[in-house]
């Protein structure tokens, strides 16, 4: 047993010391400031190397590798590590120097001179407003996780606001990219962008209104009822990729003349939530809420019924102002349902008066419910 065990103490140590390596190297920028690239990839190595567990080579020296046709792959194999990250960096701002600089004709021979502004002097703005920034401050990062020989292994990418969002996203698309997951599943409490917290680049809401029908089947082990048809107005809030729902309308039940089923049903109202699973041109949902009614079908004793329902769906096409939409939901009764109209001991068998109808019974039925809808 010790011999096993010093067995795989040794493989570990072995394993430790031969880690993977990986090579960092310098973004590959276009108008973007080279102040801000340079402290984007420093700190991405050291993130990477952390989170990884590897030895990473940071661009200040992988950069010494990379021969003169620029051949990354050439380079990783010359430093000897097994994967190595490729950056490209698209400043979507002018740039500080341009900035400040301005240019004016000095009317010889249409000559241009170069007049550099000084911090404070008049048209410089002090602290920029989140619209501002977003306008004018953005810069897009794609980092592409590559083997030694050049194949990629994951990539991913983010719009960070300059300076300010460059610890935050180095975090975590070094987490992104070592994982293999989406960038927004590396989002936590801590490493929020200052980006990702302004309103005004994100799409925080579509609103759609619409109508919908369909058909409920309430059931219960002991009790048959009546389908009931559903029509209402509908009221859909997307998040991005969630999204909140009203609706208001009638459950009316079929069959009032069918004196083997039991009936219940009234104006209702809905509120409820989900998930797009499918985020495309057809999207599908899942999701859950409650449907408060009033039963006027059984006025006397069973005023308020409160199913509580999940259900899934879907709606398409999503980039057109006007959608069609169905769902399929099941639903459960919280409060007793009752029905019928008289009780056991509203008459005996020796009175005159013999009530005509059913004997009230309290029921929790489920439902099954198809619906359709149009919204715009």
């Amino acid at each position: 047993m010790k011999k096993v065990l010093a067995a795989i103490a040794c493989c570990c140590y072995v394993g430790a010391i031969f880690a993977a390596k990986v090579a960092v190297f310098p973004v590959q920028s276009t108008n973007a400031d080279k102040s801000f690239t340079d402290a984007f990839g420093m700190l991405l190595a050291n993130k990477y190397a952390k989170i990884a567990n590897c030895a990473a080579i940071p661009p200040t020296k992988s950069s010494k590798a990379i021969p003169a046709d620029g051949n990354l792959s050439t380079a990783a194999q010359a430093l000897g590590v097994d994967e190595y990250l490729e950056i490209t960096a698209v400043g979507l701002y002018v740039s500080r120097k341009e900035a400040n600089e301005s240019y004016v004709d000095s009317g010889a021979g249409n000559k241009q001179v170069i007049v550099i502004k000084e911090r404070g002097e008049k048209g410089e703005s002090g602290e920029k407003s989140d619209q501002q920034l977003l306008d004018n401050s953005k810069t897009v990062v794609t980092v592409v996780r590559k083997n030694a020989f050049g194949a990629d292994i994951y990539q991913t990418e983010m719009t960070l606001l300059t300076y300010g969002d460059i610890e935050e996203s180095t975090e975590r698309i070094a987490a992104s990219l070592y994982q293999r997951v989406s960038i927004e599943k590396t989002r936590g409490m801590t490493n929020v962008t200052r980006r990702e917290g302004m309103g005004y680049n994100q799409l925080w809401s579509r609103r759609s209104k619409g109508i919908k029908m369909g058909a409920i089947l309430p059931f219960s082990s002991d009790t048959v009822f009546s389908t009931m048809i559903s029509l209402g107005f509908d009221y859909k809030v997307d998040l991005n990729r969630y999204y909140l729902e009203f609706g208001a309308g009638a459950r009316l039940p079929s069959g009032l003349g069918d004196e083997t089923k039991r009936i219940y049903g009234g104006n209702y109202f809905e509120l409820g939530g989900g998930y797009y699973i499918v985020d495309n041109l057809f999207g599908m949902f899942a999701g859950a809420g409650v449907i408060p009614f009033f039963n006027w079908a059984n006025l006397d004793d069973s005023f308020l019924g409160l199913p509580v329902y999940v259900q899934i769906g879907f709606t398409t096409p999503r980039n057109s102002s006007v959608r069609f939409y169905g769902d399929i939901r099941i639903a459960q009764n919280t409060i007793a349902i009752t029905t019928g109209n008289y009780n056991e001991t509203d008459y005996t068998y020796n009175s005159y008066y013999q009530p005509t109808g059913k004997k009230k019974q309290k029921n929790y039925p489920t439902e099954i419910g198809f619906e359709l809808g149009i919204a715009w």
